[in-house]
Formats: C-alpha cells, structure tokens, sequence
C-alpha cells in the first residue's frame, strides 16, 4: 500500500526580540516531516496545540500529529486525531483523505469511500482523493477498471502525482504489460532525485528506511529488468545503488540474482553473503545464498541455510525444508529426506502441487494417489536423481 504525506498548508512566524525568525511550536510542527522524524513532529504538534486557542487553528495541528503518529504505526490515536480535526473543521479535506487512508489500512471499505466521497464532493479533480479512490476499488473489485479509470484521471489532473503513477507501474504489470511497467518507472526517474525524495510511501519491498523513494523505484525498476531479461540494464541499475546506499542489502541479492542467471555461482554467493552480513534477516538474501550453497554442493553451509529458512517464524518455511529435503536426498539420507518433504508440503501447499505433477508425470504415483501410495510414490522420487 503507498500513501502520500501531505503538503503543509499554513504559515506562521515569530520574531524574537533581536529581530530574528525563530521557529516555534506551531512552525516545527506546521513544516516537520512527520514521515522521517515523525517522533519530533509528534512532539512539535503536541506542544503546539497546547498552547493554541482559536478552532481552526486546533483542527489543523491535530491533523498534523495525526500525520506523524500514522508513520508512527500508531493508527488508533491517529484517527482519534483526524476525527477532532474533521469535527473542528469541516471543510479540512486532507484530514479527510488521512482518514480515509486509515481505514483503508484496516479493510474499513465503507468508512473509506465515505471519506473519499466527501473529498470529491468538495473538490472534484482532487487527485490524492481519486488516488484513494483507485486503490478502494482495488481491494474490492479483482481487476477493477473503475480503479484503473480512477487513477488515470488522478494523474491527468497532476501528472507528477509519483505515488499514482507507481501504482500505474504496477497495474500495468498485473494487465501483463511489462513494458509498460518500465515505462512508468523511467518517467518517474526523469524527475530530480530531490524532488523524488520527497515522497511518502509505504511498500511490500524493502523495508521501510532502506531507500528513498528515488531509491525505492530504482530498485524496482532494476528486479523487473531482470524479468524481462533485461539483465545489463538491471546491472546498470543495481550497481548505481550499491554505489549510492552501499549498506543496503537488497541491491545486494539483485545482484547475486543478475550473477546466478549467468551461471555465476560462486560470484553469486558473495553477493548473497554480503547481503546476509548487512542484514542477518533479509530474507531473500538467506533464500538466495542457501540455494546457490546447494548448487555448488557446499552441503553442509546450505543445510545450516535450510535450517534458518526452516525455523518457526520463517515466512518460507516450507521452502526451507524442501531444500533440507533436496540435500538429505543428494546425501543419501532418503528417510530423513521423505519427512523433509512432508514438512514443506504441510507448510506450503504450493510446495506440494507441484511436487505431485511431477510424481504423477514421471509415473511413481497416479494421479489421484494418496496416503501410502502418494509416499510410495516420494520414496521413489527420492531415489531418482532427475526427480526435484
């Protein structure tokens, strides 16, 4: 999900005796980025609103502490703020378009959209409101056209709306248009870095704080390169921000993937490794680092890797015990192998799908087999070198 901070919107300056400007509460809260120092913002508008006395004026600090606790992951006090904003102020439409948001986090679709109507009701060609609007009709409509509509009108009424025009990148991947992905991504790198950087956003990638958003959709743009086998572009890509943010491990596995796909291995593992070092829990580093381990028959690192993919809390589990199960069986050790497997199939079903096309393709079990028979059926996968 990607949400955009909102631009300040008042202006307040106090003199000090010699003439100075000096900031007070009320200006560090009005001009504090609640996305990158969103404590201090917190504690500017707390401070503010303490000492403030007319309505509106109210309304609107409370909509700036909202800002800063919602990059807080504070959501609850953060629409306990947007609500007396809104209640102060009526006519506050980002406060609005912030509420919205919250809901939309929490899947609250018909608290949102009537935020989001409200939005358009008193501002039409609002483009953070239609933006909103899109991602509403994403979650509750599979391959929405009205949202795809709703978000092309958001950029025609601000075409440097980067935040939309990400999320057009997206969709037009999942519409199968790849080139148009990467289209989008190189006329949101066109614009400065500075510029970029300004932009608030959540994202399913690397965590949060590894990247600007300059950075973010550079990466982005780089992994997708390499699905379209653009991988001397992606290169270019990956290097510029291993050059630019040398401790962020993700450029990292990016490049140990370019590597792998080159038949690279062993280039390819210092790559995985180092990522690992900069960050023992990126878990696409342990992935990838296990796995070429395998490849190059470093067995027992590659079971140490397993093991890590494998623990309780991992989000691919089941993936890390088949990889345990691949290496018992070029161990020879076919029991151990065969429970492996079991695991893998109980914690991903995926896992077990297709490892059952390929049983039944290769004739140890059929097509409807089961219990023992199924077992049967892996035992003798087990033991066929061409069977993975």
């Amino acid at each position: 999900m990607f949400h955009l901070k909102w631009l300040p919107i008042a202006a307040c300056l106090v003199l000090t005796a010699s003439g100075q400007s000096a900031a007070s509460p009320y200006d560090d809260c009005r001009d504090g980025n609640a996305f990158t120092d969103s404590e201090n913002q917190f504690i500017a508008c707390d401070h503010a609103l303490q000492a403030a006395l007319d309505t509106k004026q109210k309304s609107f600090l409370y909509f700036k502490r909202a800002e800063a606790l919602y990059w807080m992951d504070k959501f609850g006090p953060a629409l306990a703020d947007v609500d007396l904003a809104i209640q102060g102020n009526r006519q506050l439409v980002p406060a609005y378009v912030r509420r919205a948001w919250i809901y939309l986090t929490f899947g609250q679709w018909e608290e949102a959209s009537r935020d989001i109507e409200e939005v358009l009701a008193q501002e039409p060609h609002n483009a953070e409101g239609l933006f909103a609007l899109s991602y509403l009709f994403t979650s509750i409509e599979p391959n929405s056209a009205r949202a795809l509509e709703a978000l092309r009108q958001s950029l025609e009424i601000k075409p440097d709306f980067h935040l939309a025009r990400l999320n057009l990148a997206y969709k037009n991947y999942m519409r199968g248009d790849l080139e148009g992905m990467l289209k989008e991504f190189d006329t949101i790198l066109a614009h400065d870095a500075g510029e970029l950087d300004k932009v608030s956003f959540r994202s399913g990638g690397p965590r949060r704080g590894t990247y600007p958003f300059s950075g973010y959709v550079r990466y982005e743009r780089s992994k997708y390169l390499i699905f379209a086998r653009r991988n001397e572009e992606a290169l270019e890509g990956v290097n510029w921000l291993i050059a630019h943010y040398p401790n962020v491990a993700s450029a990292f596995v990016l490049r140990g993937q370019i590597l792998r796909g080159q038949n690279k291995e062993s280039d390819a593992l210092k790559e995985y490794s180092h990522a690992v070092e900069l960050d023992p829990a990126d878990v696409d580093a342990r992935r990838g680092k296990a796995w070429t381990l395998f490849s190059l028959e470093k067995m027992g690192e590659a079971m140490a890797e397993a093991d890590w993919l494998a623990q309780r809390t991992s989000p691919v589990r089941g993936e890390g015990f088949q990889l345990r199960a691949y290496i018992n069986k070029k161990l020879g050790l076919g029991d151990q192998a065969l429970l492996d497997y079991e695991e893998a199939f109980r914690n991903d079903r995926e896992i077990l799908r297709r490892t059952q096309r390929l049983v039944v393709e290769l004739g140890y079990a059929s097509a409807d087999s089961s219990g023992e028979e199924f077992r049967n059926g892996m035992r003798a996968c087990i033991a066929d070198p061409e069977c993975y």
